[in-house]
């Protein structure tokens, strides 16, 4: 709270418009709650709220509910009595930065990745990039990783000077190491098969094409592993993932889970041997930490940002060595 005389800031304003089983919604929802309990337990007399523009309606988070047509609205309405705004990723959210700064707000942004220009996909992408300019304006740029932060420094031009860099972290209470048997019992998966293990949406910068090849080789060893895929899918990416998988002819190894709760995410990945994580690119990959807590071997592709973040906690390979994915596996 440098950025203010420690007397005049009352109220901390925290804004998300991603939903909760997302990386980013996630990202938003745990912050919210550690700054309450941190707050509470120090008394700070520090007021901390959530809007939540994707309409969380659970009163464990205690959002501020979205009852405005207009998404501006909102913002500016809920934001009157608040000195800091801390607008929690850099999507559309960025362009109320603007209307923040004339209501004289200090504004903070944590900025994920800066997938929209460097793997854009669709138009939704290339509308994105428009917007990203409005991140200059922020008073304070939390980054989630030093590699995210060079990408900032480099394709925005902003100086290091107004850049953080804080990593990610997961709930240990969560994600942790349970036993395999009853994990698997849970989701009636059976117990004496391999199970491979990937976490994240069917986009092209997923790199699904390398797991998938990956595990068609290690069923030539192991002809009951299974895969088992957990993530958002949408039409196009999916239609050429499917395709694929029709292709190896390993339809009736691919086991899909969406939309899971948090809890039963952090038991499923109890019940894998292996994770594996060939991403082309990724602002810090939040599902590498949650397997690490869950004590999963990882292999992941050998990027700079999971350089940094998993080091040797794993093995890194080049994301397109699919022989190289097969073999660590086994």
């Amino acid at each position: 709270m440098k950025m203010m005389a420690k007397n005049t800031v009352s109220s901390v304003l925290l804004v998300n418009d991603q939903p909760p089983i997302s990386g980013v919604g996630k990202y938003g929802i745990l912050l919210y709650m550690y700054f309450k309990r941190i707050i509470d337990k120090k008394q700070l007399g520090l007021k901390v709220r959530f809007l939540d523009l994707f309409s969380l309606t659970s009163e464990r988070f205690s959002p501020i509910p979205l009852r405005f047509s207009s998404l501006w609205y909102p913002i500016l309405s809920v934001s009157r009595k608040s000195q800091i705004i801390h607008i929690l990723n850099h999507g559309l959210l960025v362009n109320s930065i603007p209307l923040l700064r004339i209501k004289g707000k200090k504004i903070v942004i944590t900025v994920h990745d800066l997938i929209p220009l460097l793997y854009p996909q669709g138009i939704s992408d290339r509308i994105s990039s428009k917007w990203l300019s409005n991140i200059r304006n922020a008073d304070i740029i939390l980054s989630v990783s030093n590699n995210t932060k060079k990408d900032i420094i480099r394709v925005l031009k902003i100086k290091e000077k107004k850049i953080r860099v804080i990593h990610l972290g997961v709930d240990h209470n969560l994600f942790k190491p349970r036993e395999k048997r009853i994990a698997r019992s849970k989701f009636r998966l059976p117990r004496d098969v391999p199970i491979i293990m990937h976490v994240g949406a069917e986009k092209p910068r997923k790199n699904i094409t390398t797991l998938l090849k990956a595990f068609n080789l290690l069923l030539k060893r192991f002809p009951k592993a299974l895969l088992i895929r957990v993530g958002k899918r949408n039409q196009e990416d999916s239609h050429n993932v499917w395709r694929l998988i029709k292709s190896l002819n390993i339809r009736e190894k691919v086991i899909y889970f969406q939309n899971l709760k948090e809890a039963d995410l952090a038991y499923l990945y109890n019940c894998a041997d292996v994770f594996v994580f060939p991403s082309l690119y990724e602002g810090f990959g939040l599902p590498l930490l949650e397997a690490m807590a869950s004590k999963l071997p990882i292999i992941a592709s050998k990027i700079p940002v999971f350089l940094e973040i998993i080091g040797k906690n794993g093995i890194l390979l080049d994301p397109y060595d699919v022989e190289g994915f097969a073999s660590s596996i086994v």
